[in-house]
This record gives C-alpha cells, structure tokens and sequence, in this order.
C-alpha cells in the first residue's frame, strides 16, 4: 500500500462494541481499517472533518442502496471526532485470481453481479460514477460480488462533474467535459473493466491528463467518434489535442487482449463489452438491458 499523505489515528474513540484493526486503505478524505462490531467482522471508514457534504451525500445514497443486491452495506454511523461509517466486512480474493483462478462460469457470475449492483443503483436514480477493480469486491471461489465506495456517487441530475472517478475508466462524454452525462458512466466503466481482465490489467490509454488519455484513446478509436460526439453534444475537443489525436484507428481493441487471457473471449462476451464501450452515450446498452444480453442468456457449452 502507497504511504497516505493523511494522519493515521494512533489511537481510536471507545464505542461500545467496535473494535478496530489496521488500515487497509485510503481514499481523499478516508481512512478505512479492519475490525470488528459487536464480533463481526466490519470494515470501519473514518472521515475527516471538513468534508461534512461529500460525507452526507454517500450517507444519503448509502441509506438509499440499503437492501441492493451486491452492494456494500452500511450498518451503523457515529459521529464523533471524525465521522465513523461501518460497514459490513467483504472477504476479497486477490486482483491476480482474476487472471489465475477464473473460469468462463465464474467471470460470467462476476458480471451479472456487478451489472445488477449498477441496475438497482439506476433504478433509483444512483450513479456510482468510480466503477473500477478497486471498488469491485469478489468474494472467494467467485461466489459473489459486492460494488464499494460509493463516495464518488451522485444522483443523476444535468449538472454533475465531469471530473469524478478515475480518469481511465471516466467515458468519452465525460472526458470531453460533459456535465449531463447520466447512467452511462457507469456502463461504460463496466466495458473497462472487462477490458481491464482481458488485457490482464493493461489499458493502454491510461494517462496523466485528460488530454494525453484522448490522445491515446484515438489510437484504438480514432478522431472520428469523438468529433460526432463533440459535434452532437455540443462539446468541444481542444484544437491543440485534435491535431495530436490519430485520424483513424491504429491498432484494434483485440490487440489490447493479453495472450493468457484469449481463452475467456466469446463472441458473446466481445459483444456485451462493445455495447458498453458504445461511444455515443444514448445508443450504449444500460445495466438492466446488458443483463438481458445473451452472454447471460445464451446457453453456453464454456464452463
């Protein structure tokens, strides 16, 4: 783990019940460590004072996802130094099972799973907004899947940031800035994150600006799409990167794929994945439609 450039709590409040462990994470404003409430195991999110909204707002989601399918759940709040969110405990297998221990079965559970943990959010108006690896909790054997960290999320409205989330995973709309973008985000984060396991982790368009990842992107997408988007949504790619971006596609999204991973690629699973990396936000498929794509459907001989 990265050093955080936050404090750590040395010590810890007494609440009756909760017992804390060590760290095993951090997010801007976070900490969250292991540990126990009234004997289960919990993960325990301290939040710094000062960030009372953003602290608000994932409550008020939170509390609103109660009950989801394969999502994280929210058992008891305290507010004392600092506000103490606790969670329910998500006993994780490691990144790398996903490319050493998977099976056609258990990635096809992990998608639906992870699609019906976005669908519900949609259902309620939800946005997650920060879908990636980190924040997609797989439980041993692949038995289950749990959607986490929803400090990124928002409810849907025409004004939203077009800055949120990771960069890598943000879609063509958001990363040309804008702000009315809606339930795709997320969709298209779940095409990422297919993409993510078929290229054993590499995607080649991760970048430290916005303007270097669109220059990398139009390698595999070319300038076309994102000029019908900006043109269509009325958005504006910056003169200086258009001339940077390549006219037409260089390499092919299949390039992309990792040698040891070819054998999970379906003509079904290459569609679904398609359909979520649609460029044009209205025509890309939603999470209750993708659940009905026949790679879920289909009877399928891979086991």
């Amino acid at each position: 783990m990265k050093k955080s450039a936050r404090r750590v709590l040395k010590s810890f409040p007494e609440i009756n019940g909760l017992v804390f462990g060590s760290c095993i994470g951090f997010g801007h404003f976070s900490h969250v460590y292991d540990g126990t409430y009234f004997g289960q195991p919990a993960a325990i999110k301290i939040i710094e004072r000062g960030s009372e909204a953003i602290t608000e707002l994932e409550i008020e989601l939170l509390m609103a996802l109660k009950g989801s399918p394969n999502t994280i759940q929210l058992i008891q709040r305290f507010e004392e130094e600092n506000t103490i969110l606790v969670f329910e405990f998500i006993n994780s297998v490691p990144m790398e099972n996903l490319f050493t221990h998977n099976s056609h079965s258990r990635f096809r559970r992990i998608l639906r799973g992870l699609l019906t943990a976005v669908a519900s959010a949609h259902s309620k108006g939800i946005v997650h907004r920060d879908i990636k690896l980190g924040n997609i909790m797989i439980m041993p054997h692949f038995s289950n899947v749990k959607l986490i960290d929803w400090g990124c999320g928002v409810r849907v409205s025409s004004d939203m940031s077009p800055k949120a989330g990771s960069r890598t995973c943000r879609s063509p709309e958001m990363l040309l800035g804008e702000k009315n973008y809606g339930f795709g985000c997320d969709t298209w984060a779940v095409g990422i994150f297919i993409l993510f396991v078929l290229s054993r982790g590499n995607i080649p368009w991760k970048a430290n600006s916005t303007n270097d990842l669109l220059v990398k992107m139009s390698n595999y997408f070319g300038l076309t799409p994102f000029k019908n988007l900006a043109k269509k949504y009325r958005l504006e790619i910056p003169p200086e990167v258009e001339t940077m971006m390549s006219p037409s596609p260089i390499y092919k999204i299949s390039d992309i794929y990792h040698s040891s991973m070819t054998w999970l690629i379906t003509p079904d699973l290459t569609s679904l994945m398609m359909e979520l990396l649609q460029f044009d936000p209205r025509r890309r498929i939603s999470a209750a439609k993708a659940l009905e794509h026949p790679y879920f459907t289909a009877p399928s001989e891979s086991k």
